[in-house]
């Protein structure tokens, strides 16, 4: 009896011994979106592209009152068949310039989110590669109203997973 209680004692400490522990840490997401080089990058770009986008259009439209004030100043003094042409002519520049904007605008979004989902997923397969380069079981993300409500800070690998990733958008 007392063999196999020793003998059992001694497979239950085996079986134990041999369980691998998983290795597991989380990353605040918010702060490595925030830090990550790449998509501050593209921010800064679409910023350009957008003070670009509006100095253009505030011009165009600078001149398109110009011309409406011009018009209403000679309105008064011409006939109204020709005031009424000039009129139609003026509101469909008018519809033009309207029209290019919101085309210009769209492809504008279009670009940045292009851009911004290329980011993520680039950002989505280096956190894949890095669990698996550092042997992690898991690494969960912890975001402001998502995810993980707690974890340890020693669990807390977002300053190391920043640093890495920066590391490779200088290469």
């Amino acid at each position: 009896m007392k063999n196999a209680l020793v003998i059992l004692l001694g497979l239950i400490m085996t079986l134990s011994s041999c369980q691998k522990t998983e290795k597991t840490a989380f990353i605040d997401l918010d702060k490595v979106v925030e830090e990550y080089q790449l998509m501050n990058r593209i921010k800064e770009d679409f910023k350009a592209k957008e003070d670009a986008f509006n100095k253009k259009f505030d011009s165009i439209a600078r001149n398109f009152q110009q011309k409406v004030q011009n018009f209403q100043a000679k309105a008064n003094r011409m006939n109204q068949a020709k005031a009424q042409k000039q009129y139609e002519q003026l509101m469909m520049e008018q519809q033009s310039i309207q029209m290019a904007q919101q085309q210009e605008a769209q492809k504008l979004q279009e670009e940045l989110e292009k851009a911004m989902e290329e980011a993520s997923d680039k950002l989505k397969d280096f956190i894949k590669d890095y669990g698996k380069k550092n042997d992690y079981t898991y690494i969960f993300s912890r975001s402001e109203l998502a995810g993980i409500a707690y974890g340890k800070d020693e669990k807390d690998i977002t300053d190391e997973l920043i640093d890495a990733l920066n590391e490779t958008v200088k290469k």
